[in-house]
């Protein structure tokens, strides 16, 4: 699997399953398509949040908003209305 997925060996694998390595975004992706996730990433919510983060914050800032509740609105906020 390791060779599938990219890894150059099977330890790897093994720091990922004892949370003493994280995948990259490639890998991560290899890793979802391999066991056919319907995720993008590979159970890795901060990819899965930031993947599209460049697109957001700029139609964050050309979101109109009234006067007065800029304030209010952050960034989890935003991605949730998305």
């Amino acid at each position: 699997m390791a060779i599938k997925v990219g890894f150059k060996s099977g330890t790897c694998i093994k720091d990922i399953e004892m949370n003493r390595k994280y995948p990259g975004r490639e890998m991560s992706q290899s890793l979802s398509q391999y066991f056919n996730l319907n995720t993008k990433y590979f159970y890795d919510e901060y990819l899965e949040n930031t993947d599209q983060l460049h697109e957001n914050l700029i139609n964050y800032k050309k979101l109109k908003l009234p006067k007065g509740t800029r304030d209010t609105i952050t960034p989890s906020s935003y991605l949730n209305h998305w």
